[in-house]
């Protein structure tokens, strides 16, 4: 098992389903999670996503609600400790993931 820290992007990118790079970003959480791997999230990462995904799309972001934000950021949090490290698990379980990849295809 290795430990891995999470680039926001592909968290990013992991959840915008359009986006051209959603199938590789998917595919490498599920492959990761998939075995095992333990991938980690920082308070930093939080800060960008929240920026991003909350920004209109007209100034590049996602334009999703604040809540729509504040959950998925939840979601990703519901198993983390306090430390400055988190712990990532994209909110889904492996395969959950990998029936996203194969939808994607």
């Amino acid at each position: 098992m290795t430990a891995f820290l999470l680039d926001t992007n592909i968290w990013l990118r992991s959840v915008q389903q359009e986006a051209a790079h959603h199938p590789v970003a998917v595919e490498a959480l599920a492959t990761l999670l998939g075995r095992g791997d333990d991938v980690f999230i920082t308070p930093q990462n939080i800060i960008e996503f929240w920026s991003v995904a909350s920004r209109p799309v007209a100034a590049n972001g996602l334009g999703w609600f604040i809540e729509t934000v504040r959950q998925e950021v939840v979601l990703e949090m519901h198993d983390s400790s306090p430390d400055a490290l988190l712990y990532y698990n994209g909110g889904r379980q492996p395969e959950d993931l990998a029936e996203v990849r194969h939808d994607d295809t």
